[in-house]
């Protein structure tokens, strides 16, 4: 089989399935694993898939990590919009978990309009913002610092913040299906988990362009949350969510 045939063999199988393994490529091409992985790097150089442990899935569904400039400029507006909404779950006295990101980011101008906050992260822009506010009290979590996102990461960490316990947790995301949300880094995915697990309320905050998209780390179910504060722009999540609401209902 000429490489152009594994090519077109490769991309209608990850068109249908929407991923394939490596092993299974080389049976049924009848070639060694080291010509599909060979094959799967030409492909990914020309971005028709993105290459993954054991295979590669498709980048139409599979989502990248983006850098900090990246995500400021990403649906600014809608984030502003979710942070409206999220407002309605702030109250005075409250002890926050707010995840690392833009879109948490965004909540910052919404949580000090509120006395007695403490607010527990691993963002350093998050946390440099709200030091500025003496009315608000700011933990930040240890770590080497993430140079594309700014965020504190290690393992001492997480470690602490298995000692925090909040009222609530403002989660971001990279990606979400109808099943589970995802992260596109290994320790993140690890930090966010602890902070929904030890937050009374968990709420996720994402603008709809995450979804229907995976990433390589998945770290919560999408029911495990109590609030999905999203906008409307995409007709597939919002009938998602409209079916949950009304088998709740029901």
């Amino acid at each position: 089989m000429y490489s152009e045939e594994r090519y077109s063999h490769i991309l209608k199988k990850i068109s249908k399935d929407g991923q394939v393994k490596v092993s299974d490529l080389a049976e049924e091409m009848n070639v060694s694993e080291v010509t599909v992985r060979k094959d799967l790097s030409t492909l990914e150089k020309r971005e028709f898939l993105k290459r993954n442990f054991g295979g590669a899935v498709s980048i139409k569904t599979h989502v990248r990590s983006l850098t900090l400039e990246e995500k400021k400029i990403d649906n600014i507006e809608l984030k502003k919009i979710i942070a409206q909404k999220a407002d309605e779950l702030i109250t005075d006295n409250m002890d926050i978990f707010l995840d690392a990101g833009t879109t948490t980011y965004a909540l910052i101008d919404n949580i000090v309009k509120h006395e007695g906050i403490t607010v527990i992260t691993f963002d350093l822009n998050i946390a440099m913002e709200l030091a500025k506010y003496k009315h608000i009290k700011t933990y930040i979590l240890g770590g080497f610092i993430e140079n594309e996102t700014l965020s504190s990461l290690s393992l001492e960490g997480y470690q602490m913040l298995e000692k925090f316990h909040t009222d609530i947790c403002f989660a971001g995301t990279d990606a979400f299906d109808d099943e589970y949300v995802y992260s596109t880094n290994h320790l993140k995915s690890h930090m966010k988990t602890i902070m929904l697990d030890n937050a009374k309320v968990k709420v996720l905050v994402t603008d709809s362009s995450k979804y229907p998209k995976d990433g390589l780390y998945r770290y919560y179910k999408l029911t495990g949350f109590d609030y999905i504060i999203t906008d409307k722009q995409n007709e597939e999540l919002n009938a998602l969510l409209d079916n949950e609401i009304r088998e709740e209902k029901e």
